[in-house]
């Protein structure tokens, strides 16, 4: 049988609304698909159990104010975090500020996962900018 490897790239600018947990949803293009992991509306849902490395590249528009949060959850629990990254202060030199995170997890079948991101730079704030965003679910064993 074939591994479960699912890896999608950016589609769509994703904009983020002043302090609301967000799900990073444009996730249009396929990059690899096999092994029967499912996407649907920023949710990819895992076909059997196994150890999992989920990892996600997403960038945020320069903005000087606030802070930035991105991490994927598990069944939409907010208590479930994996990959965080938190930090305050982003740039503005006009390439904005690149995040790459990634994590193991154990993953029961049919287990839900998605990247949420938070952000208060006081109003809304573009994330996912750029063609080179990616998003990937993969089975190690």
């Amino acid at each position: 049988s074939v591994q479960p490897c699912h890896i999608r790239t950016w589609s769509a600018t994703q904009p983020v609304a002043d302090s609301t947990e967000t799900t990073i949803l444009n996730w249009g293009n396929v990059e690899l698909n096999q092994g029967g992991i499912t996407y649907s509306s920023g949710d990819f849902t895992v076909p059997s159990a196994g150890v999992y490395l989920i990892f996600y590249t997403i960038n945020w528009a320069d903005n000087t104010t606030g802070t930035r949060n991105s991490n994927f959850i598990i069944n939409n629990s907010l208590s479930v975090r994996r990959a965080r990254v938190n930090f305050g202060g982003g740039a503005n030199g006009g390439q904005g500020l690149w995040i790459n995170a990634s994590d193991v997890v154990s993953l029961s079948a049919n287990d839900d996962i998605k990247l949420i991101v938070w952000q208060d730079s006081g109003g809304i704030l573009n994330c996912c900018t750029d063609s080179l965003c990616r998003i990937g679910v993969v089975k190690l064993f």
